[in-house]
């Protein structure tokens, strides 16, 4: 994506517009969406990054049922926590994985109803319930430790191949934005707009 009549990319902004288009367009015929083109689709960062993340998701489901593992490709997280934990609580996932915990609940629910894992009485405190692997789910773990050492490589690859570190990239956003918000950052941009206007006024 090229600079947009909005202003230019960013150096941050325009590495990751650059590897989502990449890595969208190899993957899948390009589905054009209306804010691409926009003058504002730099605004939209966020709207590429979700586009992203689903088709990342969507393959992800045939790259585990290539091998025989039959998880929700976002549960992954769970049974690989659970897998190494040997127990966990719904409360430690969603802390671990930094989940909501609602969303880790409806995510062991879905795991214990499709026979992965188990619920059973945490024997040092009643009221705390521990998850553990069934059979089933120690034989999914397994299988599913073997592909995502591959898929770590395909990914490395595929930064590789777009030519950005887009893991390194993302971090260095969420921690910009954390040290100054987009609020705060708008602000900024208005008040020297306003400055140059009064300057450019006098």
């Amino acid at each position: 994506m090229q600079p947009t009549a909005a202003g230019p990319v960013d150096s941050v902004n325009y590495p990751i517009y650059c590897t989502i288009d990449c890595i969208i367009k190899a993957a899948s015929p390009p589905v054009k969406n209306h804010l691409d083109d926009h003058p504002l689709a730099a605004a939209f960062l966020a709207n590429r990054l979700d586009r992203l993340a689903d088709l990342i998701v969507t393959q992800g489901e045939t790259l585990l049922s290539d091998v025989g593992v039959q998880l929700p490709a976002r549960a992954v997280s769970t049974i690989l926590l659970i897998g190494e934990s040997g127990t966990a609580s719904t409360a430690d996932i969603a802390e671990k994985l930094g989940q909501p915990h609602q969303v880790a609940t409806q995510r062991v629910e879905l795991l214990i109803a499709e026979g992965v894992i188990t619920r059973t009485p945490d024997p040092r405190d009643g009221r705390r319930k521990l998850l553990m692997l069934t059979a089933l789910g120690k034989a999914q773990h397994q299988t599913l430790e073997r592909r995502l050492r591959t898929a770590c490589e395909v990914f490395e690859a595929l930064c590789r191949e777009v030519d950005c570190d887009l893991p390194l990239v993302l971090d260095r956003m969420a921690a910009a934005l954390g040290n100054r918000s987009l609020t705060e950052r708008a602000r900024a941009i208005e008040e020297r707009q306003s400055k140059q206007a009064a300057v450019g006024a006098s």
